[in-house]
């Protein structure tokens, strides 16, 4: 400390009208009176500073009842043990970051300090470890289901895409969401088989948040509108089948907001029963055609740049054609092509996109449909990372998870 020559040592006043002595008191927006060493659930005090130490176990600390703005409090991880049992603020009535639920700070050696800004974003973290720890931060999502199998038996149709659900929504630090990955759908193989199935659903679960984008409908047989041949609802339909036996087949049914429907197969009964395509995330399947003929293209999906790279995901299967004619292509987003007289398998649909496989064609022998693609979730928020799970990226600026199996995510 240096020496004063001619004097004590002043008493300094601050731009806020406090002083030196007042201000460690704890008054005047200082650093606050420290207290006892908390081991046990409590509940704070206006401008203190607690210290904390959970070696023992999670606690539980309520913030301040009834604050008054700019009342601050600090919490400091005493035993350097908040990863192993977490400090969890309850808010006590008031929002934390403008969110009601507790914030759970899990970073060892961690020293977080809150203001109370007023009722409408309430406490907000002033200062602490780099990452901030309490209330929650914005993110940006992509949740695609598994794409439907493609059928196949003198021709099927197109599996629809899986459902795809985008937007923004908050994640609140230390809490952990369980992320489920679907699979893609069987494609119909063999002859005379009805065995394609839909697409599993993708979601990812919390106390927060609940997003399922349902798995894509498989595309349906020619035989009629009833199971086995029924093409099947899903995130998107899958496609029908070429008329069989006099009777309109009807494609699958989306999922509203999550994709749309399949498409039609040519109606009457005209040689190479030409299919329906998939649906997909922006756009109905197409309706196959007599011309040529022609199996229903998929629909295509939705382009996001969440990923630093704009990607198409969630586009239909193309329906197929027997004997002669083309099959259908698959829809921008991972959708497989039709098989047809040329090319008698359909194609699968593309991992990680949630795209419906193709329909299977014949000339004289049944071709395979193609299985559907595999979903995929992705979690996208600015700045350096924050959270943890799924392969870590980033690009422009965002920290992006990209999950392609299931696991969890911690915030």
């Amino acid at each position: 400390m240096p020496t004063i020559i001619g004097g004590s040592v002043p008493n300094i006043t601050f731009s806020d009208g406090t002083t030196q002595n007042s201000a460690t008191s704890g008054g005047g927006g200082g650093p606050g009176t420290f207290q006892a060493i908390q081991s046990a659930n409590f509940t704070a005090t206006a401008n203190n500073i607690y210290a904390v130490n959970t070696a023992a176990a999670t606690i539980y600390a309520a913030l301040p009842a009834t604050p008054s703005v700019g009342s601050y409090v600090t919490f400091i991880d005493f035993a350097r043990t908040f990863a192993t049992n977490n400090l969890v603020l309850t808010p006590n009535g008031s929002l934390v970051e403008g969110i009601s639920n507790n914030s759970t700070i899990g970073v060892n050696g961690a020293a977080v300090s809150a203001v109370y800004s007023g009722s409408v974003q309430g406490w907000l973290q002033y200062s602490g470890v780099t990452t901030p720890q309490i209330g929650g931060y914005a993110a940006n999502y992509l949740v695609a289901g598994g794409g439907g199998g493609g059928a196949n038996y003198n021709s099927g149709g197109g599996g629809g895409a899986g459902g795809l659900l985008t937007s923004v929504t908050t994640l609140v630090p230390g809490l952990t969401y369980t992320v489920t990955i679907g699979a893609g759908g069987a494609a119909g193989t063999g002859s005379g088989n009805y065995n394609q199935t839909s697409g599993a659903n993708t979601s990812i679960v919390g106390s927060t948040i609940s997003l399922t984008s349902i798995g894509g409908g498989a595309g349906g047989n020619n035989g009629g509108n009833a199971a086995p041949y029924a093409a099947r609802n899903g995130g998107s339909g899958g496609g029908a089948a070429g008329e069989s036996g006099g009777t309109g087949v009807v494609p699958g049914s989306g999922t509203t907001g999550q994709g749309n429907a399949g498409g039609y197969g040519v109606v009457p009964y005209i040689a190479g029963y030409p299919c329906g395509g998939g649906g997909g995330a922006s756009q109905v399947g197409g309706t196959a055609s007599s011309s040529g003929p022609t199996g229903g293209y998929g629909g295509n999906g939705t382009s996001s740049t969440i990923s630093g790279t704009a990607t198409y995901y969630c586009g239909g299967g193309g329906g197929a054609t027997q004997n002669t004619g083309t099959g259908g292509p698959g829809g921008a987003g991972g959708g497989g092509n039709g098989g047809g007289s040329s090319v008698r398998n359909g194609v699968a649909g593309t991992a990680y996109t949630g795209g419906g496989g193709g329909g299977g064609g014949y000339d004289g022998t049944t071709g395979n449909g193609g299985n559907g693609g595999s979903g995929v979730l992705i979690i996208s928020y600015q700045g350096s990372q924050r959270g943890s799970g799924g392969t870590v990226t980033s690009a422009s600026g965002y920290t992006i998870h990209t999950f392609t199996s299931s696991g969890s995510y911690t915030a």
